[in-house]
């Protein structure tokens, strides 16, 4: 799946569980991430993934 198509359907899925007002925030961390992934995967260890700090580059 494209990045892009799976960041839509991530946006649609949080509208449908009563995300709607989140879900400018989370369309532009999953387009941050998606644009350099690499350098998510660098600094973000397994356990911090969870966690939205690790992603404020």
């Amino acid at each position: 799946m494209a990045d892009h198509a799976a960041i839509h359907e991530t946006v649609e899925a949080a509208k449908e569980i009563e995300f709607a007002h989140a879900t400018g925030l989370i369309n532009a961390i999953l387009r941050k991430v998606a644009k350099n992934p690499s350098k998510f995967r660098k600094k973000c260890d397994k356990k911090q993934l969870t966690e939205l700090a690790c992603l404020s580059a």
